[in-house]
């Protein structure tokens, strides 16, 4: 029986696909450049179609750190952006490209813990098609593939170079279920009702959400769930701290590229303010139901302060902070850190508890 719903499960996958007409990407109809796919890997001609294709389409970026913030009595404040979501999205995808080796070596052994849990609240099955939106590097793409045998995932990140790092680790991770395109959340190319799962590890652009929720909406099947993870800087205590600190002793020099960096990140950080208390019923008027949050603590262990300090710096909106501040300053920043950090220092260990929301939500 669980044979011939597969079987049946990729039929339909594939008449799906052989009927979707290859269109210019800036169409007003909702269709997918992808063609002919049954549960295999696209061949390198059919890749090529579809990046000829989709040449001229703009995509939206996510943003999942550097909240600018200041604490006052207890009190956050947020300041107020001077920047359009478009040119934020530009910026920060840029920052994206850049931070490639660094968010695989310090970052992708955090977020696959998180991905784990979210492909488990998942409840995927074998056969199923999913789709994971920002994927990034792959994590839970790579994680949700191994669960589901011979079904196929998706992997869709708007930043390229995230996409070809992903796709040089389908070798390393022995993957033949999975696939990475470089798209945006906020328009998907794909048919109506294609997708028995839609995941997403911190991924979803906070610019976009409400585009980007109801794209997945039209994209997912009936019977389908989104299952999908965020988390507030403020609510990670190291992250807060180094926030804090950084805000005190930053240039108030910044070059013309910091200054609207700066001003990007803050854009982003202001309109996913507003979406903070009401994803929930965004996600209702979208079509969701039967829509729960639940917050899992996850514990974090890196060898020392140096080492977080290291994964917090290499990403490129810091590192130009770092930069920029004279020697003095950067002495004096790093000073300040480290001691302030020192807190989370157990046994000659750097530990420190990360909050994740996960919200689930199903289409019946």
């Amino acid at each position: 029986m669980q044979r011939k719903h597969i079987q049946s499960v990729e039929r339909s996958i594939h008449q799906k696909l052989k009927t979707v007409t290859r269109r210019d990407p800036r169409s007003e109809e909702k269709e997918a450049l992808l063609f002919g796919w049954t549960i295999v890997k696209p061949s390198h001609e059919d890749i090529a179609g579809w990046e000829a294709d989709r040449s001229g389409h703009t995509i939206s970026g996510s943003e999942r750190t550097n909240r600018r913030t200041i604490h006052s009595n207890r009190k956050m404040v947020t300041q107020e952006p001077s920047m359009n979501v478009e040119e934020a999205e530009e910026i920060v995808q840029g920052l994206w490209d850049l931070d490639v080796s660094a968010w695989n070596t310090h970052w992708v052994p955090i977020f696959r813990v998180f991905s784990q849990e979210l492909v488990r609240k998942a409840q995927l099955h074998p056969g199923q098609l999913i789709l994971d939106v920002g994927t990034g590097t792959g994590i839970a793409a790579f994680v949700a593939a191994k669960r589901i045998q011979r079904g196929f995932v998706i992997g869709i990140d708007r930043s390229y170079k995230m996409i070809v790092a992903a796709r040089a680790d389908v070798e390393r991770y022995q993957c033949r279920n999975v696939f990475f395109i470089e798209m945006g959340g906020d328009r998907l190319l794909f048919p109506d009702k294609l997708f028995a799962r839609v995941i997403s590890n911190c991924g979803i652009s906070i610019g976009t959400f409400p585009q980007t929720v109801k794209e997945i909406s039209r994209a997912i099947r009936d019977d389908g769930i989104l299952v999908l993870s965020d988390f507030h800087l403020i609510d990670v205590a190291p992250h807060r701290i180094f926030s804090e600190i950084l805000r005190v002793y930053r240039t108030d020099n910044p070059s013309r590229r910091l200054r609207r960096r700066r001003e990007a990140l803050a854009t982003l950080e202001s309109i996913g303010n507003r979406y903070t208390d009401s994803k929930e019923a965004i996600l209702q008027n979208a079509g969701f139901k039967r829509i729960t949050k639940q917050t899992e603590v996850f514990r974090i262990t890196l060898p020392s302060t140096q080492d977080y300090l290291r994964m917090r710096f290499q990403r490129a909106a810091l590192r130009q902070e770092l930069v920029e501040l004279p020697p003095v300053g950067r002495r004096k920043l790093l000073k300040e850190l480290r001691k302030r950090l020192a807190v989370h220092m157990h046994r000659g260990r750097f530990k420190f508890e990360w909050k994740v929301n996960f919200i689930f939500a199903a289409k019946w």
